[in-house]
């Protein structure tokens, strides 16, 4: 099975589910849908560059940007757009509210009413519904800076075309209003092909200049994939002068979150009977099984939820030490799989958590680990080890997983806007890379029997153990992508026995290759 096919069909078996929980869809989307992926299909593209892209925004009046309802990072993506072009050069137009209710967001941006006012007066769990965390930064950045805010939505039952010309009057209308600012209008990336609300704008104003930057579109990924290249290591695509696509998000992460987000019941119109989180990781497991060729059996996996009594009496049964760790981190709100109960534990229903149990239970069944690993100080390498395998094997799951690199932990340093506790960790992290490369110079290992007279918090043992797998991981993966690093040639090199005799010396044998690899980008803040 080759690797496009398994990201395809881990895909599209995502995908259906979503589509059979909402349901039956109009003429006038699958029209809308239809047209919009047609056109993507028949586009030509190339790796597009960032600083072009920002060139044609600023020289237009309208920036359109797609929204995924159900993903985070569609917003983000408008925030991070908004602060580069400026404050006092934008206004934002939002699909997510409607225009009925533009006065109580005008009261609402002047600081008159309480989020939990607003968010009751507009009804927005019954009209919107998609979680209102995702927005509230946008609104919040909108607030303080003074940026007005056009609700864009003609609400009703609507058919796609009607609701596009309605917007557009509401978009022409408001540009006169804010005509020394340009306009940011996020909306669903299906009313964003070039025959929909773009045009419907261009009727009332054909001189108006306009840039199109959709979301992560599904279809694109996979025809730049078909091409032998890696989509997950490109931000942005250039598909015309005016039209573009930032990916930022892989089409399994999009859809998953969304089953998500309709699974643990925050959409009240779809009625969910089953919400099974042993299944969405088995789903997890069976995409690596597939990608490193492995063969994992997933019929004793067991995961549990916050809301699952099971797992609470389980961890009262382990043994004392074992029983305040788990608990500390259900407290913390990590994801953990315990192998002395063979049970996984997700903390947030997202993609990210449910592929780092996934994880780890492979790495239990591979033999890396057998007993929890508690002690964060005695444990560090072993946790490093660990931290590192996840990172890389989650990250074979969602591409777009970003890491800090040591620039980045330099950077935070020099700046030091973080706790005592969090200066800790980040020192704690460059001692070991000192140490590492101390034994590539040198090597040898006295200096690990020296005894470390700092007393340390244990927290800044595992938040270090973090930072350094993420970094290793990250290299790790771009190995493998480039297949410097080859499975199964290369299994021994990752797959240590983390409790033998001699894992010490083994450990700083594999950094020393594994720091010979090359990284993906110098700084996380690189990327989009």
């Amino acid at each position: 099975m080759t690797l496009v096919k398994v990201k395809y069909d881990y895909y599209m078996r995502i995908r259906s589910k979503v589509e059979d929980l909402v349901g039956f869809r109009t003429r006038s989307i699958q029209k809308y849908q239809q047209n919009y992926e047609q056109e993507l299909n028949r586009s030509p593209w190339e790796v597009g560059r960032k600083q072009e892209l920002f060139k044609q925004m600023d020289k237009s009046q309208i920036v359109y940007i797609g929204d995924f309802h159900a993903q985070a990072q569609s917003t983000r993506a408008v925030l991070r757009i908004a602060r580069k072009l400026g404050a006092q050069n934008v206004c934002l137009g939002l699909e997510c509210f409607f225009t009925e209710h533009q006065k109580v967001i005008n009261t609402y941006l002047q600081g008159h009413l309480s989020e939990r006012e607003f968010l009751k007066k507009i009804e927005w769990k019954k009209i919107w519904g998609f979680p209102w965390e995702f927005t509230r930064p946008l609104m919040k950045w909108a607030s303080q800076n003074k940026v007005p805010i056009i609700a864009l939505n003609a609400g009703g039952n609507k058919k796609f075309a009607d609701q596009d010309k309605a917007t557009a009057l509401t978009i022409s209308e408001a540009l006169k209003a804010n005509a020394d600012r340009k306009m940011l209008v996020q909306y669903g990336d299906f009313h964003l092909a070039t025959k929909h609300l773009p045009a419907e704008v261009k009727k009332l104003n054909r001189k108006i200049s306009d840039v199109v930057l959709l979301q992560s579109p599904e279809n694109l990924y996979f025809k730049v994939l078909k091409k032998g290249k890696d989509p997950s290591t490109i931000d942005f695509i250039k598909l015309s002068t005016n039209r573009w696509a930032l990916m930022s998000v892989v089409p399994w992460v999009k859809w998953q979150d969304y089953l998500l987000y309709l699974e643990t019941g925050h959409d009240k119109k779809v009625k969910v009977e089953d919400y099974d989180l042993t299944d969405h990781v088995s789903q997890a497991v069976q995409v690596l099984n597939n990608i490193l060729n492995i063969t994992i059996k997933v019929d004793d996996l067991e995961v549990y939820s916050v809301n699952d009594e099971v797992l609470f009496s389980k961890i009262q049964k382990l043994p004392a030490i074992e029983r305040v760790y788990y608990k500390e981190m259900l407290l913390s709100g990590q994801s953990f799989y315990c192998p002395e109960q063979q049970m996984g534990f997700v903390a947030r229903a997202s993609l990210n958590q449910i592929s780092k149990v996934a994880a780890l239970f492979v790495l239990y069944k591979l033999g890396v680990y057998k007993k929890s690993l508690v002690d964060g100080k005695k444990d560090f390498l072993k946790n490093v080890w660990v931290e590192m395998l996840t990172y890389f094997l989650t990250k074979i799951i969602n591409p777009k997983k970003k890491t800090d690199t040591f620039d980045d932990i330099r950077q935070a340093l020099r700046s030091e806007q973080f706790s005592d506790k969090g200066k800790e960790a980040l020192v704690l992290a460059l001692e070991q890379k000192l140490n590492e490369v101390r034994f590539a110079t040198f090597q040898d290992l006295s200096f690990v029997t020296k005894k470390n007279s700092a007393s340390r918090n244990k927290k800044s043992y595992a938040t270090a153990a973090q930072i350094l797998g993420g970094i290793m991981g990250e290299k790790v993966y771009t190995a493998f992508q480039k297949k410097i690093l080859k499975l199964p040639q290369h299994k021994q090199l990752l797959l240590k026995d983390l409790h033998g005799k001699h894992f010490t010396q083994a450990y700083y044998e594999a950094v020393e290759i594994i720091d010979s690899w090359p990284s993906s980008f110098k700084s996380k803040f690189d990327k989009f």
